[in-house]
């Protein structure tokens, strides 16, 4: 279904996105990553859509890639985590 969705609307990141993430659900991390960071290209504001990126690098080689990743491209600042103690 998502690649019917694929040949309709290709250029669509959501779309994109989901393709990605059936492919990281199969543990086909590097099929994943492909398909996700052109969904981020995409639709590069979508939390989401960068989450299941970081998600996907870390699979892929276990990067540390995602948190800088992540934090520059969705605005996210780790230091305004407040830790329980």
């Amino acid at each position: 279904m998502v690649q019917k969705a694929m040949a309709l609307k290709p250029r669509m990141g959501y779309i994109t996105d989901s393709l990605g993430w059936v492919y990281f659900k199969l543990e086909d991390y590097e099929r994943a990553v492909t398909e996700l960071e052109k969904a981020n290209e995409l639709t590069p504001d979508d939390p989401l859509i960068t989450e299941h990126l970081a998600d996907g690098y870390v699979k892929l080689n276990g990067s540390k890639r995602p948190l800088s990743f992540t934090t520059r491209h969705s605005g996210w600042n780790p230091s305004q985590i407040r830790r329980r103690g």
